[in-house]
């Protein structure tokens, strides 16, 4: 995809006049049902919107899930990427904080600070600062659905797109103590500048490149004296041929938050997630506490896999097969390390849903003890001990087979009356 000039204006333009805010809704469409808008939450100095999306029948202390939007998007864009599809499954509530034009002419979360200085570019450094701005604001709409619903403290989340990225790292370093852990997509470094002539270059591309205790010290500074051993978790994802947001950001990222957290920067292990080079470091407890995704071939955007029903194409949510969200998720702990995304782009565990995987019950090798039925992401019983991975009984992914060979002798019989 090539660069979009006018994102790359929207990035640069964190405080560009002021446009009239639109009337707020109450409701839009969304991507797994419609989002609903919170008019009023805590003193929200920053003006900004808050939508949110409530499955039916989320149990008692459920995870919270906070999804930013990019610069020129708007709460509704960002549902695409499938935040709500896994929340129907899982039963986690989201919360999708959206920028005004009275803030930010194309809507981008202020992580600079706002309010130019004409002459030297400086900005109003309030929404870096804890307690302030646009991260209060934010902040405040976790309190909103602590007091609206039954949430557990210990799992409220954060995530975004390039601007929305930006904040992200801005509200995981101001607010370590709300957040457990984020997920970044395309973003930059917490306090990369406050002044708008240096957001293009060098925070967005090449990037910044300061030495890791320079990153970590910014980072402590969001919050002081707050313990390094508990500073959230942090999984950091980038295209590798993101044209807007220079993935070099990545090793800067990296450098921050391995520096918070007070561990090396040396990968504790190596290997693929969805085919993509994954990189895991782990703390002194054997915990990972940062990650790094490189999405081999992708633009400016969040990842997903629509085709097996994860996430709707749209501008900078990119179709490129894989379901960033489900990963995500299984990062912050909401989704089980032993779960695998389904064919139908619904979460599976490994050898459930009938779906790819070469243990479901769609025809693969193993076979799963009454799993395979659906076709689809639907949970069903682990495979049987009995399966091994080789061969089959009647129940299970053998079952599956019998039309294969039906189709195979049908295409046989068409061939040899075609040649009388």
């Amino acid at each position: 995809m090539k660069m979009n000039r006018r994102v790359l204006v929207a990035t640069v333009c964190l405080s560009v006049g002021c446009l009239p805010a639109a009337p707020p809704e109450e409701s839009v469409e969304a991507l797994g049902g419609a989002l609903t808008q919170v008019t009023s939450f805590g003193s929200n100095p920053a003006g900004l919107r808050m939508w949110t999306y409530v499955p039916q029948g989320v149990p008692a202390n459920a995870p919270l899930v906070l999804a930013l939007h990019a610069c020129s998007q708007q709460a509704a864009d960002y549902a695409k990427v499938g935040w709500n599809a896994l929340a129907d499954q899982y039963k986690f509530y989201v919360v999708y904080p959206e920028q005004t034009t009275a803030n930010n002419a194309l809507t981008c979360f202020n992580w600079a600070g706002n309010n130019s200085n004409a002459l030297t570019g400086e900005n109003d450094p309030a929404n870096l600062t804890r307690g302030q701005g646009e991260n209060l604001s934010i902040k405040q709409m976790v309190d909103q659905m602590k007091a609206d619903h039954s949430i557990d403290a210990s799992r409220v989340f954060i995530t975004g797109l390039s601007g929305g990225a930006a904040m992200t790292a801005v509200m995981l370093a101001t607010w370590p103590d709300v957040f457990a852990a984020g997920a970044p997509f395309a973003g930059v470094p917490y306090d990369c500048t406050t002044n708008k002539n240096q957001v293009y270059s060098p925070c967005l591309t090449p990037g910044r490149n300061l030495t890791a205790m320079q990153w970590g010290d910014l980072a402590r500074k969001g919050d002081p004296g707050f313990a390094a051993a508990m500073m959230p978790r942090v999984q950091i994802w980038q295209g590798s041929k993101d044209s807007v947001v220079n993935p070099d950001n990545t090793v800067e990222l990296l450098k921050q938050w391995t520096d918070a957290h007070g561990i090396s920067q040396t990968p504790s292990a190596m290997d693929l997630l969805a085919g993509n080079p994954h990189a895991i470091y782990r703390d002194a407890a054997g915990v990972s506490v940062v990650e790094t995704v490189q999405v081999t071939g992708m633009d400016h955007g969040t990842p997903i896999d629509p085709k097996n029903g994860c996430g709707t194409a749209a501008p900078y949510i990119l179709d490129v097969g894989v379901c960033s969200s489900f990963y995500a998720a299984q990062f912050f702990g909401i989704i089980g390390t032993n779960t695998t995304p389904g064919a139908d782009g619904g979460p599976a565990t490994t050898g459930q849903d009938g779906g790819k995987d070469p243990q479901d019950g769609d025809g693969g090798t193993c076979c799963p003890s009454g799993s395979g039925t659906d076709g689809g992401g639907k949970p069903a019983t682990k495979p049987s001990a009995s399966c091994n991975g080789v061969g089959c009984s009647a129940s299970g992914g053998a079952r599956g087979q019998w039309w294969l060979a039906l189709l195979a002798l049908l295409l046989i019989a068409r061939r040899r009356y075609a040649a009388l």
